[in-house]
């Protein structure tokens, strides 16, 4: 099964192309802090979530 990975900010190609080797990449292109809605979204509808340090998640 092809993990679904969520990627808060644009990050390096080098980086990208190393997390679709892992799986499906999503990579939310806005470079502001994360809406609660968008984080408890993230948790729900992917398997793995690569946030920065902006996104408070706690």
């Amino acid at each position: 099964m092809t993990k679904k990975i969520f990627i808060s900010r644009p990050l390096p190609k080098a980086v990208l192309s190393a997390a679709a080797l892992l799986g499906d990449i999503t990579v939310r292109e806005d470079t502001s802090a994360m809406t609660e809605d968008e984080m408890v979204a993230s948790l729900v509808n992917y398997d793995i979530v690569l946030p920065t340090l902006g996104d408070i998640y706690s």
